[in-house]
C-alpha cells in the first residue's frame, strides 16, 4: 500500500518492501489487538486521512506542482 497513508503503530504497521515475514508479523499484531484497539487505530487512520488528503488540500498541492514548472 501507500506508505504515506500509514502512521506507524498509530494507524497501522509499516513493513519493509518485499519482506513477507515482516508483513506476516504486522498482520499478526493487528489480528491480536483487542476490538477496542483496532477501532482506535481505525478512527486514528480516518482522522489522519481526512486531514492529509482532504479534497481542497489535494487540489491546492496539485495546482502548486503544475504551476511551479
Amino acid at each position: 500500500g501507500c506508505r504515506e497513508s500509514v502512521v506507524n503503530y498509530e494507524t497501522g504497521y509499516l513493513c519493509r518492501v518485499h519482506d513477507k515475514h515482516e508483513v506476516y508479523s504486522a498482520m499478526q499484531k493487528m489480528m491480536f489487538l483487542c476490538a477496542e484497539e483496532r477501532e482506535l487505530k481505525g478512527l486514528s487512520a480516518r482522522k489522519f486521512m481526512e486531514a492529509k488528503f482532504d479534497k481542497y488540500s489535494v487540489v491546492q498541492d496539485t495546482l502548486k506542482m503544475i504551476f511551479q514548472k
